[in-house]
């Protein structure tokens, strides 16, 4: 895959049927996360299939941020 991205696969069941997530994550020049781009298809074994395909990305590492909290909160006990 080369220095700075990296392969994975994982596969397990749910829904009564099969999950497979197949991807790659990349790094930037500060081997930090930059990417994760993957596909998840879950397979049911009576037949048929749904499939996703997801790529987050991310960058400026350590700069402040600020998070309002929304105005309608609504607290569940």
């Amino acid at each position: 895959m080369g220095d700075d991205r990296y392969r994975f696969e994982a596969t397990g069941r749910q829904d009564g049927g099969v999950v497979k997530f197949v991807g790659d994550v990349t790094l930037n020049a500060d081997k930090r996360v930059a990417k994760v781009a993957y596909d998840w298809t879950l397979t049911y074994s009576q037949g048929g299939f749904r499939t996703f395909k997801v790529s987050l990305e991310f960058s400026e590492y350590g700069v402040p941020v600020t998070v309002d909290r929304p105005a309608d909160v609504v607290i569940v006990d």
